[in-house]
């Protein structure tokens, strides 16, 4: 069963993107069709892109392949770690501070409570667990690198 993509290919949403990303989005829709075959159930994208806050240059395509269950493994918590700190160190680097507090904080709730959540989320958690704007982002890098340091082989 060819899967359905809700959107993504010629829908609304997708049309106002620049082309450049419309051929990124086909690109990745191709390699998920490729690597994952009739275990592909459908593609969403959402994030900026689906809400109109994409901004060229500076946001990511955030899609959701929805898969059989047994079509991927789970991906190992030090990935994921690694992941999230690299976002963190790339934010920064890049001088975007709302982003790097946005994702600190939220980073925090993972490390923390185990919540995966948007940044909106997260920023709200900061504030309901008291951690002020100044700190967010050194917690956040120190707590993931003791975590990692605990994941370590």
């Amino acid at each position: 069963m060819e899967p359905t993509v809700p959107g993504l290919i010629d829908g609304p949403r997708v049309r106002r993107l620049p082309v450049s990303a419309q051929a990124q989005l086909g690109h990745v829709l191709e390699l998920f069709r490729s690597s994952l075959g009739s275990a592909l159930r459908d593609v969403i994208l959402h994030g900026s892109a689906a809400t109109s806050g994409f901004a060229p240059g500076r946001s990511d395509l955030d899609l959701l392949a929805l898969v059989d269950t047994a079509a991927l493994a789970m991906v190992p918590r030090r990935d994921d770690l690694r992941a999230i700190a690299s976002d963190l160190a790339w934010a920064e680097r890049a001088g975007l501070a709302a982003y790097a507090h946005a994702n600190a904080c939220r980073t925090l709730a993972y490390l923390r409570s185990g919540e995966i959540l948007s940044r909106h989320e997260g920023l709200a958690w900061c504030t309901n667990q008291g951690v002020d704007s100044a700190h967010a982002l050194v917690a956040a890098l120190l707590e993931l690198q003791r975590a990692l340091d605990e994941d370590a082989p």
